[in-house]
């Protein structure tokens, strides 16, 4: 596993961090699924929607590791947290304990609060990432 990239939450390019983000989280789905990307389709995209508000009667669109698995969570709890500055505070270390931050480093998730890259921005590097790698693989 490379070292973790921390997300930045105050970029003044939003969406540059968003591609950044999702650069991270499919080379971190190439480590655990290659492939992965073959699996996705990018027109049903949505990052917002993850398993916890998932209704398959209602909404076909779905965030990346929905898309993949039902038990996405274990992905990312298998996350390694090596790599990650050690300079937090202990509300910080709550949050890397929830594995918030790998999520959030990764794309898969934002800081609701402080975070400049919203769930638009991550839709749009996801979709850019993966319809490029679906390409290359064409």
């Amino acid at each position: 596993m490379s070292k973790i990239r921390t997300p930045d939450l105050e970029a003044s390019d939003p969406l540059a961090e968003a591609h950044l983000r999702a650069a991270q989280g499919a080379a971190f789905l190439d480590e655990r699924s290659p492939g992965w990307h073959n699996h996705i389709d990018p027109s049903a995209l949505q990052m917002s929607i993850g398993a916890r508000f998932y209704d398959e009667a209602s909404t076909k669109r779905r965030c990346v590791l929905c898309q993949l698995s039902a038990q996405y969570p274990e992905i990312v709890n298998n996350a390694s947290l090596e790599g990650i500055t050690e300079s937090y505070s202990e509300m910080e270390k709550a949050w890397l304990d929830n594995n918030q931050l790998i999520s959030t480093a990764y794309g898969f998730l934002i800081q609701q609060i402080s975070d400049p890259v919203t769930f638009t921005h991550l839709d749009t590097a996801w979709i850019e990432e993966i319809t490029r790698r679906q390409r290359a693989d064409a």
